[in-house]
């Protein structure tokens, strides 16, 4: 197997959210202010925001992290035994080549091919289900945080809210990073991560007819 892609990407080609995981330790007291206040606080008509840091610092995304992380692992354990497996009956068939009829060797090796077929479809399953639990991670944490910013942009007065990573240089003075997400942990302190999200086989295995003796 391929060595992993999180970011939400990690072992198993699995490509999960590149969330890289720890706390943050800043000290908001400006998001600590009543509304009212930060209202009256000079305009920011132009504001920069670190989009990257929100969504990988955020509370939920944090949660989202993790959550992936543990299904990942999961996957991974399960695409394991798999190959055990497979190995297993790879040596097997080895063994009794020599003894079996051709009949009953073909029969044994469609069975081992199926196996290996069916270990195919599952990882890609998996790597889809991945995939697309980061997808719904990363829209739902930027739905809430389009609902915060239609607020708190008319509160500070900013006309235009910038990406830090499409700036070349700017004044920290109007880097909104922490405000904004201090707001944002406290709308969606955590997410629910669910498996099964995949339409293809890898969630139901099917089942395959009993190897010929």
């Amino acid at each position: 197997m391929n060595k992993p892609r999180l970011a939400w990407h990690r072992a198993l080609g699995i490509a999960v959210l590149s969330l890289t995981l720890f706390s943050a330790t800043d000290t908001f007291a400006q998001a600590a202010k009543p509304a009212a206040t930060q209202a009256a606080q000079t305009p920011l008509p132009i504001a920069v925001l670190w989009m990257q840091r929100v969504m990988r610092d955020s509370a939920a995304g944090k949660s989202a992290a993790q959550q992936v992380g543990e299904l990942h692992e999961k996957y991974q354990a399960e695409i394991v035994k798999g190959q055990e497996k497979l190995r297993a009956e790879q040596d097997d068939l080895a063994r009794q080549q020599a003894v079996l009829s051709p009949d009953a060797f073909e029969a044994k090796k469609r069975a081992y091919q199926r196996d290996a077929s069916d270990l195919q479809q599952l990882l890609q399953d998996r790597n889809d289900e991945l995939d697309l639990i980061n997808k719904k991670v990363t829209n739902q944490i930027e739905s809430a945080l389009l609902s915060i910013l239609k607020q708190y942009m008319p509160e500070r007065g900013i006309s235009i809210l910038v990406d830090r990573q499409s700036t070349i240089s700017y004044d920290p003075a109007i880097d909104v990073t922490n405000e904004v997400l201090q707001r944002l942990d406290k709308a969606l302190p955590t997410i629910k991560v669910s498996e099964g999200t995949s339409t293809g086989r890898g969630s139901a295995p099917a089942k395959k007819a009993p190897a010929a003796q």
